[in-house]
């Protein structure tokens, strides 16, 4: 228990350590590229290959990208399904969110714990049949919460 939870604090500070370096190229990168408007343009734009801001992107987030891979080899990923958490594959299991559609899907349900005090989800077996997946999230998607920067995009876009 005690080596888990240091792992999970480890991955943490991972993931405020890759944040701040992303916030730093996206904030700091303009500054070297001359004529850049961040209102018309995209922010992957900094990072293109002509672009004059590529060097001091690729200085400012280098550790976002080793900070994310670590991450991700730690055995955890989070499951997007058109901008909505529907899941995530745990210790070698997909596991999905238990909305009354999934379950409904889901002739045999069966719930697990990703990890020690994390809520029920949903174990998917059929992981080899495309069509079922494909089936499952969009059974699901209605249901799934919209995450909070997609709220963000559509109250902008609004404007």
């Amino acid at each position: 228990m005690i080596k888990e939870k240091s792992l999970l604090n480890y991955c943490g500070l991972l993931g405020v350590a890759a944040f701040l370096s992303y916030t730093a190229a996206v904030v700091f990168s303009p500054l070297a590229y001359p004529g850049y408007d961040w209102m018309a343009q995209a922010v992957s734009d900094l990072s293109a290959s002509n672009s004059p801001s590529l060097r001091l992107w690729n200085q400012l987030s280098s550790l976002y990208n080793v900070c994310t891979l670590v991450c991700a080899m730690m055995g955890e990923y989070i499951i997007y399904y058109r901008g909505r958490i529907a899941g995530g594959i745990y210790d070698d299991r997909l596991l999905v969110k238990p909305t009354k559609s999934a379950v409904s899907y889901m002739v045999t349900a069966t719930y697990e714990l990703p990890y020690e005090g994390a809520k029920e989800m949903l174990f998917v077996e059929n992981v080899d049949s495309k069509e079922y997946l494909a089936g499952l999230f969009n059974a699901m998607y209605d249901e799934l919460p919209v995450h909070k920067s997609n709220n963000k995009k559509k109250s902008l876009n609004n404007l």
